[in-house]
């Protein structure tokens, strides 16, 4: 959320809109005889007018002002109107002078809503005689958790304990239900401890540029706590969720692969090597994409963040096979000035041809409880209704492929994903979102889901199909 300060309210009211403008005028004709026409009130990059908004209880939300001219050209004039409230109580709408609470001197910009409380209001903007008014509903905001974030899933944490390594960082995130449907709000919240010991632990926003991917990020520094870490909604400071953080040395790490049993890895196969770390009480932290990664047979296989940096020297632990062989793989760690090597693994690749293809829904993980993986995935599991939901609302298909002697592997990120009406629904096809299915639509239906791989080992390709079917269900 952009804020403004205290000096900057003024200078912003003040500054003449210069596109499409040739003069700043009150209410007659602008520039060259272009006159003033209509206010249109909008939401995000659209020039539509919106009817009503839906907001909800502490989270406050921005909304935009266009003032089009008689030759239908228009300006953004969300600075210039004068906004006003008919229940204020309920939501607010700042004129760049509304103080965001917490942080002195700042001000929510103009044509913020400020939520406060479930109910209704109309919202109006006026400039000169023109005006434009939008309804506002505000739902509540409901249990807000602290949760961790664990290869991109929020998995409330054992017994609302965090223990992490000396150098390590762990990742946290703010949810609540709204309209019944749990959701990152995350990038609403300060983060803070209620004791605050920088000698022990720290916490920051994370940088992000999705709201999915917002929240904390604890940095431990050294050895203590527990310490209470929280995370708070400025404009309801009672809505207020923590967890108690632990940090020990790592004594030693340890690499467990993705595929149960460690099978060898189809050539341009790819699959995860997770790196935990042992803080006394066996492998307890994923610090997976804090370590590096290495084989000492770089032909055989490589490591990379996604499919699309491997070879780029970029550290990472989505492994692929390159040839058909076998190396050793071990991990490194550094944290607080001390490295750490684990144990070698060893690792085979080989050549098969792809027979089959299964679609299904994932399992969970015996690795990193709370979470759901691919690997763990049989042919046959459910794939449920989907219920179309908020920002954490999605679902995981897997790709199994079926190779010639009989074995299994999943494919995910190497199938390539669709889905059969992109009105309802999207699939995502890269390696950090293949299978990942996300519906953000108010209508019923129902959508196919395809995976589809080609088969090359043999020197000739043959494509290989598998469709499911799932019914988006909205709330």
């Amino acid at each position: 959320m952009k804020l403004l300060s205290r000096r900057a309210v003024p200078l912003a009211a003040a500054a003449c809109i210069m596109v499409l403008l040739g003069a700043c005028s009150g209410g007659g004709a602008v520039g060259h005889g272009n006159a003033p026409k209509v206010l249109v009130i909008t939401q995000g990059t659209s020039a539509t007018q919106v009817a009503s908004v839906r907001a909800h209880a502490c989270l406050p939300q921005p909304i935009s002002v266009l003032l089009f001219f008689d030759d239908g050209s228009f300006g953004n004039f969300t600075g210039r109107v004068v906004w006003s409230s008919s229940n204020p109580g309920t939501v607010a709408v700042s004129n760049g002078d509304y103080p965001v609470p917490g942080v002195a001197g700042a001000f929510y910009p103009s044509g913020t809503l400020v939520p406060l409380a479930p109910g209704t209001a109309e919202i109006t903007a006026t400039y000169s005689a023109l005006s434009a008014v939008v309804s506002v509903s505000v739902g509540s905001l409901d249990n807000a958790k602290l949760k961790s974030v664990i290869e991109g899933f929020y998995v409330p944490p054992a017994g609302n304990n965090i223990r992490m390594g000396i150098g390590t960082t762990y990742d946290v995130a703010l949810t609540a239900e709204l309209d019944n449907v749990e959701t990152n709000v995350s990038a609403y919240a300060s983060w803070g401890f209620q004791n605050p010991n920088p000698g022990v632990a720290t916490i920051a926003p994370t940088a992000s540029t999705s709201a999915r991917q917002a929240g904390g990020r604890i940095a431990g520094v050294g050895f203590g706590g527990p310490l209470v870490a929280q995370a708070t909604l400025p404009l309801c400071p009672l809505v207020q969720t923590s967890t108690n953080v632990t940090v020990r040395p790592v004594q030693n790490i340890t690499v467990q692969p993705q595929f149960t049993g460690n099978p060898a890895l189809v050539v341009g196969n790819q699959e995860r090597m997770f790196v935990f770390a042992d803080l006394g009480n066996g492998p307890e932290q994923d610090i997976s994409s804090q370590a590096i990664l290495t084989a000492n047979d770089s032909t055989i296989v490589r490591f990379g963040a996604s499919s699309s940096l491997f070879g780029l020297g970029t550290p990472g632990y989505y492994m692929q096979g390159l040839s058909q062989g076998g190396t050793v793989i071990s991990a490194a760690f550094t944290g607080a000035g001390v490295q750490m090597q684990s144990s070698t693994m060893r690792v085979g690749v080989v050549n098969a041809d792809l027979l089959a293809i299964a679609v299904t829904g994932a399992a969970p993980s015996a690795l990193l409880p709370g979470v759901s993986f691919c690997n763990g995935a049989t042919a046959g599991t459910s794939t449920p209704a989907y219920s179309q939901g908020g920002s954490l609302s999605s679902q995981q298909f897997c790709a199994l492929g079926t190779y010639g002697g009989g074995m299994v592997q999943d494919i995910t990120p190497e199938a390539s994903w669709t889905v059969s009406d992109t009105r309802l629904a999207t699939i995502g096809s890269t390696t950090t979102n293949a299978g990942v299915f996300t519906s953000d639509t108010d209508q019923f239906g129902s959508v196919n889901v395809t995976a589809t791989a080609p088969s090359s080992a043999s020197g000739t390709i043959v494509v290989n199909t598998a469709t499911t079917a799932i019914t988006v269900n909205p709330h």
